[in-house]
């Protein structure tokens, strides 16, 4: 998520009080709704999921960053090439490593299967291509239900 970047304290000032959810006061009980907020729609994420997940056919392009039980994080993702550089600079050269290292290092979803939501603690937990992922993050629980809304 990018953030406004301000040249004066005056104008950080005006400019974060011209925003949306701009508050001037409260801003604990402001915070506190926010968190209340967030877990309101990541738990109706989770829902959506349980009951949705079977719709989708092709989990190839879904792209979601995951923690095993040993805290090692593991990125799902369908390379797909960008503009490759042809320049002899430094900077050609790095973006031309880069998207080496993203096309040698692609790991694509075949399937998810055995989707369990714990009503007890609403943690939910899957199976990606036979390796389980235990309480996911909320994150990965919001990109998991916007790629079913997408694919179903």
């Amino acid at each position: 998520m990018f953030t406004p970047c301000f040249f004066s304290l005056e104008d950080y000032h005006e400019g974060w009080a011209d925003m949306r959810h701009s508050v001037k006061s409260g801003f604990r009980h402001h915070y506190e709704e926010y968190l209340a907020a967030v877990e309101t729609v990541v738990s109706c994420a989770k829902s959506y999921i349980v009951k949705n997940a079977d719709r989708v056919t092709d989990w190839s392009g879904l792209r979601i960053r995951l923690k095993l039980p040993t805290g090692e994080k593991v990125y799902y993702y369908k390379h797909e090439p960008g503009h490759i550089p042809t320049g002899d600079d430094p900077i050609s050269e790095t973006l031309r490593e880069f998207e080496e290292h993203c096309r040698d290092n692609e790991q694509r979803i075949k399937e998810i299967t055995d989707i369990t939501l714990d009503p007890s603690d609403g943690d939910l937990s899957i199976t990606v291509n036979g390796t389980e992922y235990i309480a996911i993050s909320d994150r990965a629980v919001i990109d998991l239900a916007a790629y079913i809304e997408k694919n179903s």
